[in-house]
């Protein structure tokens, strides 16, 4: 994988990504009075997390032949009070939606994401991050 990131002005950055996608960045350092018009790296890397874990467990779901009607992954990182201010807790609720949907399997399912097949995940957890889950099925 390869990406290249651009300088647009002050912290505002355009990343491309080596399959063509960009993404517009933007970092706030303490004592400066401004504004974001983007996401800053953090954010991204908390929502690389939480698409990494929604990806996984709808694939995982369908190929157990229950398919969400809706899927929701809503994420809270608290982090380290000094610099460099590294999430030390994430944690994930997954909403899921759907007559068929076992709790059982969505459990499965998010236990599978978070210890084998979510690479964010799993280096986040390797990094001393702690990772936790809950979920709720609704009908």
């Amino acid at each position: 994988m390869e990406a290249t990131l651009k300088l647009i002005e002050g912290l505002k950055f355009v990343a491309t990504t080596g399959s063509g996608h960009s993404i517009v960045l933007e970092g706030v350092r303490e004592g400066m009075e401004v504004k974001t018009t983007a996401p800053a790296s953090l954010e991204v890397c908390l929502v690389s997390l939480g698409s990494c874990i929604a990806m996984d467990i709808a694939w995982i779901l369908t190929r157990m032949r229950q398919k969400p009607d809706d899927l929701v992954v809503k994420l809270k990182a608290k982090r380290a009070d000094e610099t460099p201010k590294v999430f030390t807790e994430i944690d994930t609720e997954v909403l899921a939606k759907g007559r068929d949907i076992s709790e059982n399997s969505l459990k499965r399912a998010i236990d599978l994401s978070l210890e084998k097949y979510c690479p964010v995940g799993n280096m986040l957890q390797r990094g001393g991050v702690k990772i936790s889950s809950s979920y709720k099925i609704e009908g």
